[in-house]
């Protein structure tokens, strides 16, 4: 990521808890309980880092379906709406997208 990791909400149960490898995708359209980073991604799926030491996941990183972050924090000052600039990944556009029209 050209500027740093972006911390993003996630909903995390017992299976995100005992997760070791593989894809994590059952937190999809589920309400952030936990907070970790995005470092990087691949073709289906994003690379996060957690808080909870190298013991954990695939040496404290984990990778996650597209589908998995509810939010995403960006620092920074903004002046302007922001409603017209494109979020990090096609897959969150199109569930915020979503969410407008049903509000």
């Amino acid at each position: 990521m050209a500027k740093g990791p972006v911390s993003f909400g996630i909903f995390v149960g017992s299976v995100f808890m005992g997760y070791s490898t593989g894809i994590y995708n059952l937190g999809c359209n589920k309400q952030a309980n936990h907070v970790t980073v995005i470092v990087g991604w691949g073709e289906g799926f994003l690379t996060g880092v957690n808080s909870w030491g190298a013991e954990w996941g695939q040496q404290g990183a984990f990778q996650m379906a597209e589908c998995v972050p509810t939010d995403f924090t960006i620092p920074g000052d903004f002046d302007q709406s922001i409603s017209r600039w494109p979020l990090p990944f096609p897959a969150q556009q199109k569930r915020t997208e979503e969410r407008v029209e049903t509000s």
